[in-house]
């Protein structure tokens, strides 16, 4: 068994888009860089965001492990601590020999997070898609297989299967009231975007949409998407928003909304370069670096 000091830990935070990401830099630390890895599902589930999807159930490589419930959430606050205080002031050297951590600076890549030596724990968003890249590229990708898909899912999967079809993603949520931060997508994103793919050749028979606020993406596409075969994907109460994006990589093209959920249901799906992405990607927030390939089609964003 390697020494615990030197296994690197990589927290898990957010929705199941970004974490994700932190899970494809913790494979990548594993992969290229040689690092024992373990991963902290210790921040996920614990009302910090709206979303209560865990990357848990989902079948994917790796020790997770709940460092939160191992050590007490005295010990664990003290621990949190001890990071808050690395991350502030990078002359105290007492917390670093007890629990060393990185707290990253930028929410995208950063030459930073790759040069941390093995043994710490790793915090932040890590979102840019460099990392799964890497992995996909060197035979170490990964896709999301349910471990206990439900019979909402079933139900869909062998509906969607039986033809190509468009996924659209209109992202509302815990966006609604932060819009000047994120920026909530407009009705002309989409009719642009779906207009975009057919110049570009794409073909499809039908267009799922999926929202976390169905109601809403109704009203927004109304009229819009008259001459398409339109299903609503409307999950039971309950039901693991893992199922939606599991549904989302069975598309053959995708406008996806500002949203890490839609993002990795096109990355992990097999549309190539059919994707439509909205540009700018946040209206209050810098674009994390390599966040999105190149490659993917941008059209304005028409921010609400």
């Amino acid at each position: 068994m390697p020494n615990q000091q030197k296994i690197s830990k990589v927290q898990l935070v957010g929705g199941l888009g970004n974490q994700l990401f932190c899970y494809a830099f913790g494979r990548y630390l594993e992969k290229s860089r040689g690092h024992s890895v373990v991963f902290d599902t210790s921040e996920i589930n614990r009302g910090f965001t709206k979303h209560s999807v865990s990357i848990l159930t989902v079948s994917l490589e790796g020790e997770f492990k709940n460092i939160r419930e191992e050590l007490g959430k005295l010990l664990y606050w003290v621990r949190r601590i001890s990071f808050a205080i690395q991350a502030r002031a990078a002359w105290v050297k007492a917390p670093k020999y007890l629990w060393p951590s990185y707290t990253a600076e930028q929410v995208g890549w950063d030459q930073k997070h790759e040069e941390i030596p093995e043994g710490h724990t790793f915090r932040g968003y890590f979102a840019s898609l460099r990392y799964f890249t890497w992995l996909r590229d060197n035979d170490e990708g990964f896709t999301i297989s349910l471990k206990t898909p439900s019979v909402f899912y079933e139900e869909n999967k062998k509906v969607l299967e039986a033809s190509d079809f468009l996924s659209l993603h209109v992202r509302r949520g815990d966006y609604v009231g932060m819009e000047d931060v994120f920026g909530l997508v407009g009705r002309d994103y989409f009719l642009n975007g779906i207009r975009t793919l057919k110049e570009m050749g794409a073909r499809w028979n039908r267009i799922a949409v999926f929202s976390d606020d169905l109601a809403i993406a109704r009203v927004l596409l109304e009229g819009a998407l008259e001459g398409e075969r339109v299903i609503f994907i409307d999950p039971p109460a309950g039901t693991d928003d893992a199922e939606s994006m599991a549904l989302m990589t069975l598309a053959s093209c995708h406008v996806i909304s500002n949203s890490s959920f839609s993002l990795w249901g096109a990355v992990l799906s097999q549309a190539g370069d059919f994707v439509i992405a909205p540009e700018p990607w946040s209206k209050g927030m810098p674009m994390p670096v390599d966040l999105l390939p190149s490659s993917w089609t941008r059209k304005n964003a028409d921010f609400l």
